[in-house]
């Protein structure tokens, strides 16, 4: 009798019992997802492309130019669809996040778990994972990865299912993983490929799988003929960086790093569960620990994202699908691994709450916690009834004739872009709402930070846009431009864009991109005054269109025409974190230096105000020299002007 009480489990609890407990553990989860409820810049771009669709301006980000900025389709329908219900973008991408977590959550706990045993416990590990928590209601499309995940473990185990027919509803997963974010279906591949070894005869292979693919080709071909590419345009974005493998990989090893700093039972439990899978050696199991393995290779290999735990959100919901399928453990061990789970949530992560200011600070690693960073501005509990209110009625309005109100930005472009309406066209300059800029490599600065991959901005593109009249400096990619305005701008059905479709797609224009100049860093050089006419204001991005860029010994010269200036009060915007030298040199030998310190507590550009010496005729000023001497690296001459 001692023996047995030692190994007695909690799979004893009545069937009712257990039902009460699950509806608990539920209620706990609504709680969870309530509180903790918010909405990320990244989904305020499918935002303002669902406003732009449901007024009739087609699903883009900026009107007039047929561009795919969300990487999503299953996800943008569904808020779409959503939003027409309830009459609120915002509260419908919560609505369905809600919602759609936890049917998962249901499907995990009650319907694949195997035991109650695992079902606290994953719970429990799900609970305390940051990761979990933070993306599961954020706006963007990790509720649907989950779901999808869920029945994906659901067709493994069915006994129910005929080979043909796992086969198919597996090839339909994958589909619907593409759809919901491209790299899900890393999470599918090897249970589509021993289903489809197991068959054994190709044409059953082929026949049994093709209604399964029949949603992911609708698409690509739908892609093709309205956006005139395949894949979204963040995809080439972020696949065309040119960025050093070795440099990405480093920055993939801080991603997990800064995993286990922040959110230790995340990574913890995901490794927990691929050596249970690998002590197990049960075909399911291996298949589904071989996706989570190779999902975590894809995101070392990227460098990972900006945003800290999103790419673990699906790697640990997964990693609970493959634990609940295990046999059931016992007492001991459940109440073992439950104990080492709460010293890592609360001994390894311990730490106060950042504020608002802590949180919008980024550190080196380039990597932040994007929920405290916008919690303040779009949490839901935090919030009143105005918020997500306060937005341009996009029902009333329109685009501007004759013109247009040309921006930029990457970092907050989402948001921007929903509080300046649609009548604004935004140049992103990290490129992914951008066609252009997207086909561009990033400039490289070895600074660079994760998931914002900066353009050089071609002379003349802003003007371009604005008038609409090709007037790039550059005449090869102006004529790539034209190539590429056919696609996302000309008539959707047309012979002429049907064959530029067909040779932008194979790379016929390549050419015309000249990816070594658009690849250097513009840092230093010789300038003339006019360059730095147009004035920022006072806060405006470090990295603006129109910035020039410097580096440590590397001078900006600014030439002057003698006699041109008049004015006494030199203005100039510098980024605000670092210390310049600025020299003032005239036509008769004399010269006047002067030190610009940082400004601490303020943020992007600052605008100094500099006094001529007495002793130094404006008139005869032929050259201003800027150079920056100290600061995190980004530094950055917003303008320059005499007053």
């Amino acid at each position: 009798p001692c023996q047995r009480s030692a190994v007695i489990t909690l799979r004893r609890i009545p069937a009712q019992q257990f039902q009460l407990v699950l509806a608990f553990m539920m209620v706990i989860f609504l709680l969870a997802l309530l509180k903790s409820a918010w909405i990320a810049d990244d989904a305020a771009i499918t935002l303002r492309t669902v406003l732009n669709f449901l007024a009739g301006h087609g699903a883009v980000f900026n009107i007039g130019e047929r561009v795919q900025a969300y990487t999503h389709p299953l996800w943008f329908g569904l808020v779409s669809l959503a939003t027409v219900i309830v009459g609120n973008v915002f509260y419908a991408a919560i609505l369905c996040s809600v919602l759609l977590s936890l049917v998962a959550l249901w499907l995990l706990l009650a319907r694949l778990s195997r035991s109650t045993e695992w079902t606290i416990f994953v719970g429990l590990c799900l609970l305390l994972s940051s990761a979990f928590r933070d993306f599961a209601v954020s706006g963007l499309e990790n509720p649907l990865a989950f779901l999808l995940l869920a029945f994906y473990g659901l067709v493994l185990t069915s006994d129910r299912l005929t080979g043909t027919a796992r086969l198919r509803l597996l090839a339909l997963l994958f589909s619907l993983g593409f759809l919901t974010r491209p790299d899900l279906v890393i999470f599918f591949v090897p249970g589509l490929v021993y289903q489809g070894w197991m068959l054994k005869k190709p044409l059953p292979i082929v026949l049994s799988s093709l209604p399964g693919f029949l949603p992911l080709v609708v698409w690509i071909v739908f892609s093709l003929i309205y956006y005139g590419f395949p894949l979204p345009n963040p995809a080439y974005a972020k696949l065309g960086t040119g960025l050093p493998t070795g440099e990405l990989l480093v920055q993939g090893v801080y991603y997990f790093l800064d995993s286990i700093n922040r959110d230790p039972v995340t990574l913890l439990f995901t490794a927990f569960a691929i050596a249970a899978a690998l002590h197990a050696r049960d075909r399911i199991s291996l298949l589904l620990a071989t996706g989570v393995s190779l999902y975590l290779l894809y995101v070392l290999s990227i460098g990972g994202d900006f945003m800290s735990g999103r790419f673990f959100s699906q790697v640990i919901f997964a990693s609970a699908v493959l634990l609940v399928l295990q046999p059931r453990p016992e007492i001991f061990t459940l109440v073992l691994l439950s104990a080492l789970v709460l010293l890592a949530a609360f001994l390894l992560s311990a730490r106060p709450l950042p504020g608002k200011d802590a949180a919008r600070e980024v550190p080196a690693n380039g990597i932040v916690d994007e929920r405290a960073f916008w919690y303040p501005d779009t949490g839901l509990a935090n919030g009143d009834r105005n918020r997500f209110r306060e937005f341009p009625d996009w029902s009333e309005a329109r685009p501007v004739p004759g013109g247009m109100d040309v921006k930029d930005a990457c970092g907050g472009l989402g948001f921007r872009g929903l509080h300046a309406g649609p009548n604004v066209h935004y140049i992103d300059t990290c490129g992914l709402a951008e066609p252009l800029l997207a086909r561009l490599p990033a400039k490289y600065d070895n600074r660079w930070r994760v998931g914002h991959y900066l353009r050089n901005i071609p002379v003349n593109y802003a003007e371009t846009l604005r008038t609409g009249v090709n007037s790039l400096e550059d005449a090869a990619l102006a004529e790539y431009l034209n190539k590429l305005n056919t696609l996302t701008k000309g008539p959707i059905f047309s012979w002429d864009r049907l064959k530029t479709v067909v040779a932008f797609n194979l790379g016929r224009y390549n050419h015309l991109v000249n990816e070594d100049y658009y690849r250097q860093l513009p840092v230093g050089g010789r300038i003339q005054l006019q360059m730095l006419a147009g004035a920022k204001m006072p806060g405006a991005p470090w990295d603006a269109l129109g910035n020039f860029f410097l580096e440590e010994g590397k001078p900006l010269i600014v030439l002057v025409e003698v006699g041109s200036i008049s004015g006494r009060l030199l203005e100039i915007s510098l980024d605000h974190s670092d210390t310049y030298i600025l020299r003032v040199k005239s036509g008769n030998g004399r010269h006047w230096s002067t030190r610009i310190f940082p400004e601490p507590g303020s943020s992007g550009l600052r605008v100094v105000q500099l006094p001529l010496p007495d002793w130094l005729d404006a008139r005869t000023i032929s050259e201003l020299e800027i150079e920056a001497v100290e600061g995190d690296g980004l530094y950055s001459v917003g303008h320059l002007i005499f007053r």
